[in-house]
């Protein structure tokens, strides 16, 4: 498997879960698969830095480990966890409605890379259109 379509894979699991901790109901739930997120991010970077030889990256996705994989759930799970109020439980938009419009933006995002002429990340424009859309 060539490096890009690593990352190119990497990048539409990172939707996937993106999409998932948008949907989750219990907020211990939505900090787990935070973490689960951002160990695809992680692993993102590292495949990048691999592919575009980029040691800097490295240092970036051991940073996001730490923070993002470890410390930042840690300390949300902990926080909800103390809250635990049931009634907050869901959100108020149907998580129909949320995944589609969640579809919409990654599509849209889809059609604006499309044009996008650059040579260094013409085999990454899968990877740039869901960065786009996991921004929007």
């Amino acid at each position: 498997m060539t490096g890009s379509l690593i990352v190119n894979n990497l990048a539409g699991l990172l939707i996937i879960t993106s999409l998932l901790v948008i949907v989750a109901k219990r907020p211990t739930a939505s900090s787990l698969l935070y973490a689960l997120q951002s160990l695809v991010l992680v692993l993102i970077f590292v495949a990048l830095a691999n592919l575009l030889q980029a040691h800097e990256l490295y240092l970036w996705s051991l940073a996001t480990l730490v923070t993002k994989v470890i410390l930042v759930p840690a300390i949300m799970y902990r926080a909800f966890r103390r809250l635990d109020d049931p009634s907050a439980d869901g959100g108020i938009i149907s998580p129909v409605a949320i995944l589609l419009l969640a579809v919409l933006i990654v599509v849209l995002s889809y059609f604006v890379v499309a044009p996008v002429q650059l040579p260094m990340v013409s085999a990454l424009k899968p990877a740039l259109a869901v960065s786009l859309g996991h921004f929007l």
